[in-house]
């Protein structure tokens, strides 16, 4: 009976330090397991600040180049036309004066009017001016109400309480220009409507438009095979912000880019 006993003891004993050995084991392995996932996690984290900080060199160099091709055309481009202007309107005035008539200087002269309002409009576009004087606001507005082809309505909410630093509202406004040149080319649109929303966690800009539309399938699909500037720029600066490109076409076309602020709007006193 003692011997019973002692036996049943051991057996108990033994089931319970085997208990606890289990759970040793089991409490080892969730700690290694977390251990891996929290370096798992740090590796990630870190290759994500290299790939942003990749993307925001590019995104220099690119907009710095943008700046020198726009003040060069601003400033050497632009007065060679303007004073080729004045010298065949001064030729013009001399030979009227002696009595012989220029029939084709009026069509020159259209003709620089027209290179230089395009040289107006890439410089705008290369480097908006606009954008750092007056905001993200005012930019997209001017930029939205340009189109000639379509027709265009922009509303901004909530614009009275808060700034955008330069390089959110930048990068915004790069996107914004992508989609709508995007859905000029491809969507076959004949409206457009542009709302710019501002948050105290993030700013939202919202396209709709009476076109064809795709979703976020389909542009997945074409940013992957793309070789062109436009999509990989979008891809990068919406990478760049951390933000969410949401494309619907069902019940209506509508792009949707939502950008977290994270401390980086600056409220107005």
């Amino acid at each position: 009976m003692d011997n019973e006993k002692i036996i049943l003891i051991g057996i108990i004993t033994g089931s319970i330090l085997t208990f606890f050995l289990i759970m040793v084991i089991i409490l080892f392995v969730m700690v290694y397991q977390r251990k891996i996932v929290d370096r798992e996690n740090v590796y990630q984290l870190s290759l994500k600040k290299k790939e942003v900080q990749l993307l925001q060199s590019v995104i220099n160099t690119q907009e710095s180049e943008r700046q020198k091709i726009a003040m060069n055309l601003h400033d050497t481009v632009n007065p060679h036309l303007t004073a080729l202007k004045l010298t065949i309107t001064k030729h013009e005035f001399d030979l009227k004066r002696l009595g012989v008539e220029m029939k084709d200087t009026n069509l020159e002269k259209k003709l620089i009017d027209e290179i230089l309002e395009h040289i107006h409009i890439v410089t705008r576009d290369l480097s908006p001016q606009i954008l750092y004087r007056y905001g993200l606001g005012k930019a997209l507005g001017s930029f939205v109400t340009s189109i000639a082809e379509v027709e265009t309505f922009f509303t901004e909410k909530n614009p009275e309480n808060f700034k955008l630093s330069d390089q959110i509202a930048l990068n915004v406004y790069r996107i914004g220009l992508e989609l709508l040149q995007n859905i000029l080319k491809h969507e076959n649109s004949t409206k457009i409507n542009v709302v710019l929303c501002y948050t105290e966690t993030a700013i939202v800009l919202e396209i709709s438009h009476n076109g064809t539309g795709i979703s976020n399938e389909n542009f997945e699909q074409l940013a992957q095979q793309s070789t062109g500037i436009g999509l990989n720029s979008l891809t990068s600066r919406t990478v760049f912000l951390n933000a969410i490109l949401d494309y619907q076409n069902d019940p209506e076309s509508k792009i949707t880019l939502t950008v977290p602020l994270n401390g980086e709007i600056e409220e107005l006193e």
